[in-house]
């Protein structure tokens, strides 16, 4: 994926989301991070962690390159025990995904209770409902029908109210630690300055512990 993957990585590694996701620090040894889509960048820094396992996974598109290290994968059917993750990052992935309450409930399958899942999605902060693009066969219809965050491969245009209110369902008790926007991010989305959010909703979510397969 891109996806402005590069940009938002930037401004992770200066915020407070970075950090409180426990990425590389001492209380990470031993743990299992699922990360989905990886910038090669954002990859070699969390491998480069002490004592850390990073599966990096995929869903190989044609005309992409991938590093040898990473897996493919479909989010929508994880080759991953039940609770065998500690840290999921799925960062600008969910807005490609056709099957958005199945990937939702794979990501939280995976991950252990009280586990942490790092999520971010181009998405519209007050909005409490999606608008479903992937009907559209067309690159253009589905870049008009994104809006603001109109891409030819996205196949929703998100709420981030209702993005919440369903990672909730799921189990993910969620806190929007919203990363602020710069010029270069909205150059990047084509959008002026003056129809943007000030900020792109960032969520870090706990697990809940529960019986997951009860919301399947």
């Amino acid at each position: 994926m891109t996806c402005l993957n590069l940009v938002r990585f930037e401004l992770l590694e200066k915020d407070y989301a970075w950090n409180a996701s426990h990425v590389g620090n001492s209380s990470t040894a031993g743990k299992q991070i699922l990360h989905f889509g990886p910038h090669e960048r954002m990859r070699r820094d969390i491998k480069a962690c002490p004592r850390v396992h990073q599966v990096s996974v995929d869903f190989f598109a044609e005309g992409y390159k991938y590093h040898s290290s990473v897996q493919q994968a479909d989010i929508r059917s994880l080759n991953f025990p039940d609770e065998s993750m500690d840290v999921v990052i799925c960062l600008h992935v969910l807005e490609h995904v056709r099957q958005l309450s199945v990937a939702m409930f794979e990501l939280v399958r995976v991950l252990k209770p009280r586990g942490t899942a790092l999520v971010e999605v181009p998405c519209h902060a007050d909005r409490g409902h999606h608008i479903d693009c992937s009907h559209l066969n067309s690159t253009s219809e589905r870049i008009i029908c994104g809006g603001e965050f109109g891409q030819g491969d996205h196949v929703w245009n998100l709420g981030c109210l209702a993005l919440a209110s369903q990672l909730q369902s799921f189990g993910l008790n969620c806190t929007d630690v919203s990363i602020p926007s710069n010029k270069e991010v909205a150059r990047l989305y084509r959008v002026a300055k003056a129809q943007r959010s000030p900020l792109l909703p960032f969520f870090i979510c706990v697990k809940a512990e529960f019986d997951l397969h009860e919301k399947k």
